[in-house]
């Protein structure tokens, strides 16, 4: 008798080689009335025919970090780390979020991201806190079909637009000093060979005097130190008022800043949107707050941004940013998301980034990311002459060592 595994195995590889088709119908079949998340359902369905029933989904505590593992029926597991934010979201997550998954199809997990908001009253919780539980389990059972189906999560959701990206060094500090922070960049640049680094600008949220000295004096350095050819973006995390993001972008634009993230408060669209307006030759980005396809739309509209960045955990999982991802490219916007990981948490970017049909620039890869690599997870998350691979094994492309999980105590 042919076990489920070889015959589901089987049923994958006879739909899925070639690529999925009904990629090929790509935006003028969503246009028509098919939305994506149909589309998508469709390929795992004929790819995975047999119903894959979610058993169970357990939270364990690992090295500091939180893991989530969710079973179907037969025993087979799909598994993320989840973010940092998790820590103080666990009551969201396992007296919401699970019980509404459990006993489902997990072929159905493009709907069901939708499908839980609509449950109940959970919509009065949507906000990014509830869409991080929703989307960490989405992407443990991305996982746990890709596993099934013995191919890696991005042939469910299209053809393979690119096999690496190009990346810049995110600098994710501002508590040391420009002299301190310039000379890691230089370290971090020569193990990289990345060609673009993203500063930190203002006092994220706040502009202090001493924030402001840190600012004036940072930027011409970097860009004295690295060269004219480097190229240099900028993140505000919210710190100017408007009048203040005024005068900070004709300074970043002397110093040739390529790219701003979030001048203003994120939810101030009206003063971001003022800011955009005033630009030269910068472009205008945000968006990793925001978890709502809605909101992504009428910042579009209103000309908020030129490049959206979600996050893929705290906006839903893999499906909801792509939707944001088709939409950017309707709407002739950018499209780079916010994922500054070299460890598990790259995964779902790199199945996002894979099929996207707009990728904007250099992604973001943390300044000391080559450190971050542990024994228990490979491949190792480090870019080599300022390139990083995408991954390519099977689920997510992450594989864990069977010996984390005797260690790792459940929640």
């Amino acid at each position: 008798m042919i076990s489920r595994r070889k015959f589901l195995k089987a049923t994958a590889a006879a739909s899925i080689v070639g690529g999925i088709p009904w990629y090929g119908h790509s935006l003028k079949s969503l246009a028509e009335g098919s939305s994506l998340e149909e589309k998508i359902t469709e390929s795992v369905k004929r790819a995975i025919i047999s119903p894959v029933t979610i058993e169970e989904v357990q939270l364990y505590s690992f090295e500091s970090l939180l893991v989530l593992k969710v079973s179907d029926t037969s025993g087979l597991t799909g598994v993320t780390i989840c973010n940092a934010r998790m820590q103080k979201l666990v009551s969201l997550l396992k007296n919401m979020v699970v019980p509404f998954f459990v006993g489902k199809d997990a072929r159905d997990v493009a709907h069901l991201v939708n499908g839980i908001l609509r449950d109940g009253s959970n919509y009065k919780y949507a906000g990014m806190p509830f869409w991080n539980c929703v989307g960490s389990l989405e992407i443990a059972i991305w996982d746990l079909l890709g596993n099934l189906g013995e191919v890696s999560v991005n042939q469910f959701l299209g053809h393979p637009m690119r096999t690496e990206v190009p990346i810049y060094l995110s600098s994710l500090t501002r508590s040391n000093s420009a002299e301190e922070e310039t000379r890691n960049i230089v370290k971090y640049q020569e193990l990289t060979g990345a060609s673009a680094v993203k500063l930190k600008v203002g006092g994220r949220l706040k502009n202090t005097p001493r924030d402001r000295e840190r600012t004036q004096k940072f930027i011409p350095m970097v860009r004295r130190t690295m060269g004219d050819d480097f190229t240099i973006y900028a993140d505000a995390n919210g710190s100017y008022s408007i009048e203040e993001a005024k005068e900070i972008i004709r300074f970043l634009e002397d110093y040739g800043v390529e790219i701003l993230e979030e001048p203003c408060y994120w939810q101030d669209y009206k003063s971001n949107a003022a800011i955009k307006k005033e630009l030269t030759t910068m472009k205008l980005a945000g968006g990793e707050q925001d978890s709502s396809y809605h909101q992504f739309k009428a910042i579009c509209e209103d000309k908020v941004y030129d490049i959206l960045q979600p996050d893929v955990y705290y906006n839903g999982g893999i499906v909801r940013a792509l939707k944001i991802a088709h939409m950017a490219n309707t709407l002739k916007k950018g499209f780079a998301p916010h994922s500054p990981k070299a460890d598990p948490l790259f995964a779902p970017f790199s199945q996002l980034a894979t099929v996207a049909p707009v990728l904007t620039g250099f992604q973001e890869y943390p300044l000391r990311g080559s450190e971050k690599q542990k024994s228990w997870f490979g491949p190792k998350i480090i870019p080599d002459k300022g390139v990083l691979p995408l991954l390519k094994g099977n689920g997510l492309g992450i594989r864990y060592d069977r010996g984390i999980w005797p260690k790792a105590q459940k929640i």
